[in-house]
């Protein structure tokens, strides 16, 4: 399913997404996408990017949005839902990649939304999982510079090894 405008919350999220319209973002969450799976797995494997022992068949089941330039891959997302202890909540945890030659177009920023957009779905639509927002670890060096980002998500704290945590709650959630 790919992200329309008129399914953007806010103005802010439209405006931006107007700005990448030649790029297509599709939620893939439990979707099962073979084409989605096949082209991240390549991606993952083209850009020797996954941790050693980690499975790319199996982390291409955790897709949640994917981003696609003219039928070519250029950036996905994963998510796993997990405590994040610090807000005593489950959170949808989510990485992202951007291929190398996309990453000066910012499409992180409109990728972030889209996750954003496409768990909160997923959170209404299964109320039993009590998921309260999205949360990530960033691990690349020099991204963060402020504690409120572009993509509303707030600094919240550390990891044990200095990772910023970032966090961003779901307007429909309440403790």
């Amino acid at each position: 399913m790919a992200t329309s405008l008129a399914e953007l919350s806010n103005i802010r999220s439209r405006e931006m997404f107007e700005e990448f319209s030649n790029i297509e973002f599709r939620d893939v969450w439990r979707k099962n996408d073979p084409q989605a799976e096949a082209d991240a797995v390549a991606l993952w494997q083209r850009m020797g990017i996954l941790p050693r022992g980690v499975d790319p068949h199996a982390r291409a089941k955790e897709l949640c949005v994917v981003a696609y330039e003219n039928n070519a891959l250029v950036a996905i997302s994963t998510v796993a839902i997990d405590l994040l202890q610090v807000v005593r909540t489950k959170m949808a945890f989510f990485r992202a990649l951007v291929d190398d030659q996309h990453r000066a177009q910012k499409v992180l920023l409109p990728l972030t939304y889209a996750v954003h957009q496409a768990m909160e779905r997923y959170a209404l639509a299964h109320p039993e999982l009590k998921i309260g927002g999205t949360a990530a670890v960033v691990v690349a060096p020099n991204t963060i510079y402020k504690p409120v980002g572009s993509s509303e998500m707030m600094l919240i704290g550390y990891t044990a090894r200095n990772e910023p945590v970032l966090l961003r709650w779901f307007d429909h959630y309440r403790f």
